[in-house]
């Protein structure tokens, strides 16, 4: 070792220990070594490495706590969303709900009371009117306020509306409901994980892909996400999911999101089209 730089090693938990980071085996983990300047290691020293370990967020737990996922962990509690928005008090789910995709509506036919543009502009509006206002704003209202629906009924009581459907059951937390996001609910969300302007260069034939910023997530990118619901036993935002918003296209398409590893985007889909269901919470 007598002359190696020390930024060209890294280190490597042995496999097979028992040791754990957040449940998962730590074994075989490689630690590389990042210096703000470089060591030139010499025979006969000794060098002593402090690794930081970096918050990724906080987490909402299942008794209404919110804090780092060391700590509730260690005090035994359960997981059970990310916060995306201290302020607000908005997390999101760890997983879908229901597990398997979800019907926005048994039939091809405008339900919501309120439609959106289905341009950039339309999305914009869409996000300021849905991200937070008040206690109750869009995706919870669309969710759980029979006013929201053409004809009165409360999605998350009919059968006609799979995605709401399969809220209705969620264990509520502090109390609070937990609902389909509305477009601002996953604006805050896209915002934290990286996407510095979720609506940017929307367009209803080719929406443009959104990519992950660097800047904004620790260096991690796409990967900060990734790591956020892995960690705690969720699902990674990796497919495409329902909002409780619907564009005014024919009243027949619903609002969806896209992720994937080069971006996310805000789309749309058919309400008897089928796919994933990622809950919020106004905890």
């Amino acid at each position: 070792m007598d002359g190696t730089k020390l930024s060209e090693v890294s280190f490597e938990t042995r496999e097979g220990i028992k040791a754990t980071i957040f449940d998962k085996p730590a074994g075989g983990i490689k630690m590389p070594t990042k210096l703000k300047k470089d060591v030139t290691l010499e025979a006969g020293k000794s060098y002593t490495l402090v690794y930081t370990m970096y918050k990724l967020g906080s987490y909402l737990f299942s008794d209404g706590s919110v804090s780092s996922l060391a700590e509730g962990k260690s005090a035994g509690k359960t997981p059970v969303g990310f916060v995306v928005d201290e302020t607000k008090r908005i997390a999101i789910a760890l997983n879908n709900a229901g597990g398997d995709k979800k019907q926005w509506a048994t039939t091809n036919s405008q339900k919501a009371t309120t439609l959106w543009t289905q341009s950039e502009q339309g999305l914009r509006d869409g996000i300021k009117e849905y991200n937070g206002v008040d206690a109750e704003r869009g995706g919870y209202k669309e969710t759980w306020v029979s006013s929201k629906t053409r004809n009165q009924e409360v999605r998350t009581e009919s059968t006609n509306f799979p995605a709401f459907y399969a809220i209705k059951d969620l264990t509520p937390v502090n109390g609070k409901k937990w609902y389909v996001p509305g477009v601002g609910d996953w604006a805050l969300a896209l915002k934290l994980f990286g996407i510095d302007d979720p609506a940017a260069g929307y367009k209803a034939a080719k929406p443009a892909i959104n990519p992950w910023s660097k800047a904004t997530t620790q260096g991690l990118g796409y990967k900060y996400q990734n790591i956020v619901f892995t960690q705690a036993g969720g699902t990674p935002l990796n497919s495409w999911y329902w909002t409780a918003n619907q564009w005014n296209a024919g009243g027949e398409t619903a609002i969806t999101l896209t992720t994937k590893a080069e971006g996310a985007f805000f789309g749309g889909a058919k309400l008897k089209s089928s796919t994933f269901v990622r809950p919020f919470i106004n905890y």
